[in-house]
């Protein structure tokens, strides 16, 4: 228990705070599990976009008011947004890289 007056306030205050924090990070949580299940179900491009601008907002948000890093929400965006990129929705197989025989010069 706070044995000062402000101590007190500063300890409802930190609770208040902390409730809003965890409540921003659930969120945005949630809405990156639901976008990834709807790519895992195969949802059309079209939703998924959709989907994908509402996880950003709710990044941003969390980013701008502070319980997320502002890296950490550019990093996230871009884990998001990659699998509707163009490049990515036409991925083909590697193929196989074959080493060269040939030894490399000997050293002098």
């Amino acid at each position: 228990m706070p044995n000062k007056a402000n101590a007190a306030k500063a300890l409802r205050q930190n609770k208040r705070r902390r409730l809003r924090n965890v409540h921003r990070i659930r969120t945005m949580e949630h809405m990156i599990k639901e976008y990834k299940k709807a790519i895992a179900s195969g949802a059309p491009i079209d939703e998924l976009k959709k989907i994908a601008q509402k996880v950003q907002q709710a990044i941003d948000k969390a980013a701008q008011k502070g319980p997320l890093h502002k890296n950490t929400a550019s990093r996230k965006k871009s884990r998001i947004l990659r699998p509707l990129s163009p490049t990515q929705q036409k991925i083909k197989p590697l193929k196989k890289v074959v080493k060269s025989s040939r030894k490399a010069p000997a050293k002098k």
